[in-house]
């Protein structure tokens, strides 16, 4: 499952998870992602700073009035028009609160609420702009879009050369299926049977495929389930756009459905040994050219050797090695075959799981550190016998194949569309290497469970149910290695000498070497392009309203934006001067001038008869109490 040669897509995709408005996606590389953010976070500060215009215009407007106010009124009219910045305005507030205390009525109660509303409008832009682009991006959610140098089904190239031996790629199949099954099952066991979250576990568009186990009744007959003991392992139906990850409209989905039923079975009447031979041997069916399954050597326990795990399969109405035996045979299911031996293997307790069952005495002894003889028990039976049906189901809408055996199933037309015909064969090719004996196959006794806790030939303790939990170890790592496997056609891993992968060939093949999803992002980072377009939008919008408003004030004529103008901080300057002897031009404008050429000092330099006068706080020649 490396994946080395995999990228992630990068520009604009749909995830159907969301639906084509909702699901409209934009990926982009780690480099274009963090300008992007950059871009967002410093489009909705200045969209922040005009719509602070754009609220202190509407303030001013709506306050201005022709009459009489007292002069905290007017410095408020002037921090309106002139302040630039939200922060400047709320310090001129708490400022005219301080200082205008005990000259106005209701100081604290007119100016503070304008500094607070002025502080939230910092804090909230503050906070927009941190967090605008982190929202966008949360809304396109983890998944993306696998691509890849390299895209179909992979195979391996059994021709021979020029002098008549095999290409390297007559061993690549069994390397890569093996390799795949030990990725697999280590991924299963990480990820499945820990936490979905842990690392690594973000290879697939779903951490973890759920299914459900249950006791059920012996799938096979004539009374060869040994005491009923049948474990049932039950996908439900899976949606190949949610749970397999290939990103399609819900119109072209499929769902997928896998039952396995694995029961332990009877020896009595299939097991033949005789005092006078070491061999053992099973008969569920002929196997190959014998005329048994399995056989099996006395003296294997004996051997200092752990558990051996053997297979076989044999499929619904295709030819296959073993032909299982009339008790076992089903027309509507694969049926596979595990046997357990756990030869020199030696339990500290006895075992009660029907597979691993161990009550005999060992003639083995050891002493403790305590000086005490350990005694050993081991296994009641040369090797354990499981047998399992493996069944299958396709749903499109509401029409299904019937629950059956995969040759039945996926030779099935059901009228689907392209893409879907592209899907379901894609899920044909995966589903050949996730049964219990293909997962099983080659890995033999390091397949299972038991092995965590042993050391050597050692085993300590094992729950009544260990059977179970190896059944669903092994159907665990089967998901796994489906979802693989449709990963694998949009990007081949694990192809050694010999391998190659198969181009596409028709337009709905093509399309399938661009929708299969991931949760690993690989550094990149998606936005929501509706997330995108509302920032955008609304910002546009704030930015062309701050452009115009003056504008349109002006050309509606309204009578209080001359107090706009008025109050303007050049307009003020203007009133200073004039105030002073220097005449004006554009005095109703927003840019007031004098006549070219004039030149006259600062305010402060200007002759004291024609500056104002101020002596005890109060302006000479008026009343500051009339407003009041």
């Amino acid at each position: 499952m490396s994946a080395d040669s995999t990228s992630i897509y990068t520009g604009f995709w749909v995830n159907w998870s969301h639906g084509r408005v909702l699901g409209s996606t934009i990926t982009l590389s780690a480099r274009n992602s963090a300008i992007l953010t950059s871009f967002i976070a410093t489009f909705v500060t200045i969209v922040g700073a005009q719509l602070w215009k754009i609220l202190c215009f509407i303030f001013h407007q709506s306050r201005a009035s022709q009459k009489p106010k007292d002069g905290l009124y007017h410095q408020h009219q002037n921090v309106f028009r002139n302040s630039s910045t939200p922060g400047g305005a709320a310090w001129s507030f708490i400022l005219q609160s301080w200082h205008w205390s005990g000259r106005a009525r209701h100081v604290m109660l007119r100016s503070l609420p304008w500094a607070l509303f002025s502080i939230s409008y910092i804090v909230v832009f503050a906070v927009l702009s941190i967090f605008a682009s982190s929202e966008v991006t949360k809304a396109a959610g983890q998944d993306r879009l696998i691509q890849s140098s390299q895209c179909g089904y992979w195979g391996t190239n059994r021709s021979t050369n020029a002098e008549g031996h095999y290409q390297p790629g007559q061993g690549a199949f069994a390397a890569k299926v093996l390799k795949d099954s030990q990725d697999a099952s280590a991924y299963a066991r990480r990820c499945y049977d820990g936490s979905a979250d842990a690392l690594g576990c973000d290879m697939y568009a779903t951490p973890v495929i759920r299914w459900e186990g249950k006791a059920t009744d012996c799938p096979f007959r004539d009374n060869i389930c040994w005491r009923n003991n049948t474990y049932q392992m039950d996908t439900g139906l899976l949606d190949s756009h949610d749970d397999l990850g290939i990103n399609t409209p819900v119109e072209e989905r499929l769902k997928y459905r896998r039952v396995t039923t694995c029961a332990v079975l009877v020896e009595e009447g299939y097991i033949e040994q005789n005092n006078d031979s070491a061999l053992v041997t099973w008969n569920y069916g002929p196997s190959g050219d014998r005329n048994y399954t399995i056989s099996y050597s006395k003296y294997a326990v004996r051997s200092n050797i752990g558990y051996i795990v053997n297979t076989n399969y044999a499929n619904a109405g295709g030819h296959s090695s073993w032909t299982p035996a009339a008790p076992l045979n089903r027309t509507d299911a694969d049926v596979q075959m595990v046997f357990i031996s756990a030869n020199s293997m030696l339990y500290s307790v006895p075992v009660d799981d029907p597979v691993f069952s161990a009550h005999l005495v060992s003639n083995i002894s050891l002493t403790g550190n305590d000086g005490q003889e350990l005694v050993y028990y081991e296994a009641d039976s040369y090797l354990s016998p499981i047998a399992c049906t493996e069944q299958h189901q396709i749903c499109h809408g509401d029409a299904c194949t019937p629950l059956s055996a995969y040759g039945v199933v996926f030779s099935q037309s059901q009228g689907l569309t392209e893409l879907q015909e592209a899907i379901s064969q894609r899920l044909a090719f995966a589903a050949i290497f996730t049964g219990v004996a293909q997962v099983i196959n080659g890995r033999s006794g390091t397949a299972l469970r038991a092995l965590e806790t042993a050391q050597a030939i050692h085993q300590v303790s094992l729950p009544a149910n260990q059977w179970q939990v190896e059944l669903s170890s092994w159907f665990n790592t089967g998901l796994v290695i489906l979802q693989n496997v449709l990963r694998d056609y949009a990007s081949p891993t694990n192809l050694g000498p010999g391998s190659y992968v198969r181009a596409p060939e028709t337009p709905a093949e093509v399309a399938m070497c661009s929708i299969q999803k991931t949760q690993a992002t690989y550094g990149t980072i998606s936005f929501s392009v509706l997330g995108l377009a509302i920032i955008l939008v609304v910002g546009a919008i704030v930015l062309v309203l701050s452009c115009i408003l003056e504008t349109a004030a002006s050309f509606i004529g309204l009578e209080s934006y001359q107090n706009w103008i008025l109050d303007d901080k050049l307009q003020l300057q203007r009133m200073v001067f004039e105030g002073r002897g220097v005449s004006w031009l554009n005095t109703r404008g927003p840019i007031p001038v004098t006549a070219a050429g004039e030149r006259f000092p600062s305010v402060a330099h200007l002759p004291e008869s024609q500056a104002l006068m101020f002596e005890d706080d109060k302006a000479v020649g008026v009343n500051v109490r009339e407003f009041r």
